[in-house]
């Protein structure tokens, strides 16, 4: 049976609850990706993912590594949606130079084995660095259109679009 939801991705400041910043880059990178997402290195961040329709999350990796995540409660006009929320940290990243990105690759994997991925064209910036870091259109979310064909676990991402 085929199945269609929809995966909102939201990026914050894990200490100070601020969104990522973003910039259009218009394709011209290997991915092919229109925007960048800032990030500082050695500091850390909180992800929050939401499905629509309700799925239930069995694993979450970022950049190969498995995350440890919460289920946190819809408001409750929200009874339709699945939320959870990890942390991840950029120790260990290298600063992006100038010209050039990096992707941050992210795989969901929910009931039945369905598996989720996807590559975040990002830009890493030193640590303490807040000029170009926190220039740029706050990053609300990343919203996923996403189809899972019948008999099959991987699913195919229809549409990306960034608010």
């Amino acid at each position: 049976m085929t199945s269609s939801f929809q995966v909102n991705l939201q990026i914050k400041d894990h200490e100070d609850g601020q969104r990522v910043r973003h910039k259009p880059d218009g394709e011209r990178f290997p991915s092919g990706q229109k925007t960048t997402i800032k990030f500082n290195v050695e500091h850390t961040y909180s992800f929050t993912v939401t499905f629509r329709p309700p799925k239930m999350l069995q694993y979450w990796m970022i950049k190969g590594e498995k995350m440890e995540f919460n289920r946190v409660k819809p408001k409750k006009d929200e009874d339709d949606v699945t939320i959870y929320e990890a942390q991840w940290p950029s120790t260990g990243e290298i600063v992006t130079n100038r010209g050039e990105r990096a992707y941050l690759p992210i795989e969901l994997e929910v009931e039945h084995g369905v598996t989720l991925k996807q590559n975040l064209q990002c830009k890493f910036y030193p640590a303490k660095e807040t000029a170009h870091c926190r220039w740029g259109q706050e990053l609300f979310s990343i919203e996923l259109k996403c189809h899972v064909p019948e008999g099959q676990t991987f699913v195919d991402i229809k549409s990306e679009k960034i608010f």
